[in-house]
């Protein structure tokens, strides 16, 4: 090729080169900037955030000029300026109440079980739970029994008594809650027999064991828990315990009350 031909030819190849410089020099929107020979958006783009020289982590996104992880930024829930309301969070790119949300419950992930209500952040079985019973609401509260079925219930079957250890108590014959809550028997000389305390070795109705009742002609006193005869017995002459002498051996006898 003559040398006319080939300055020409090098100087059109410089023409387009310099062409190419200025038509990605002048970047314009809506990629205004030019980052290594690209023009891009810096507000958006999570290759060039902010600024040529930053790169967002993989899965966050560029939204305003600033790297962010859609899914727990609440001003940009899962997609740039996606915001969350007011007392809400982003739960894996989903805006939530973690006050009442199930699967997420006070903070994000935290799945209440199965049959539970997410209340205020607090997994509650409202089925059973006295103080949300049926309802979170706080005004649900079962002021004495138990919660049922989501409902109120008293705590005791009818005979039985809630005493302050929240337990039920039969009254009629609990030693230690006998006739009322915290009305405690003798456990060494008493028995609580029909809701009073009784004193089983003397108690003529309550003779060693409740409703053991000492009776008619034949044993009608109760003397160290059993039916006797004061009147004739050897071993309680007159009053339980007063023993006559040689009791035991024949010829010795009580008599109406007296030994002989």
């Amino acid at each position: 090729m003559p040398l006319e031909l080939r300055t020409l030819a090098r100087i059109a190849l410089a023409a387009l080169s310099l062409t190419a410089r200025l038509a990605v020099a002048q970047c314009s929107v809506p990629t205004p900037t030019n980052c290594d020979g690209v023009c891009v958006d810096l507000t958006s783009n999570a290759s060039y955030c902010g600024s040529c020289a930053t790169a967002c982590l993989t899965g966050q996104l560029c939204c305003n000029g600033k790297c962010t992880d859609q899914r727990s930024d609440p001003n940009n829930c899962w997609s740039c300026g996606t915001a969350c309301s007011t007392g809400q969070v982003c739960c894996d790119g989903v805006c939530t109440s973690t006050g009442s949300d199930p699967n997420n419950c006070g903070t994000c992930a935290w799945a209440c079980g199965t049959g539970a209500t997410c209340c205020g952040g607090t997994c509650i079985y409202t089925s059973s739970d006295p103080d949300h019973c049926g309802s979170c609401d706080a005004g649900m509260s079962c002021t004495s029994g138990i919660c049922s079925n989501r409902t109120c219930q008293p705590r005791c079957i009818p005979g039985l008594t809630l005493c302050s250890d929240d337990l039920c108590h039969d009254t009629t014959s609990d030693m230690n809650d006998c006739g009322g809550c915290g009305t405690v028997c003798n456990a060494n000389t008493q028995r609580c027999c029909n809701s009073v305390c009784v004193n089983w070795q003397t108690d003529d109705n309550n003779c060693g064991g409740c409703n053991n009742v000492c009776s008619g002609n034949v044993q009608p006193d109760c003397c160290a828990g059993f039916c006797t005869d004061k009147s004739q017995d050897v071993w309680n002459c007159g009053t339980c315990g007063n023993a006559c002498p040689g009791a035991g051996t024949m010829g010795v006898l009580c008599t109406g009350g007296n030994c002989s």
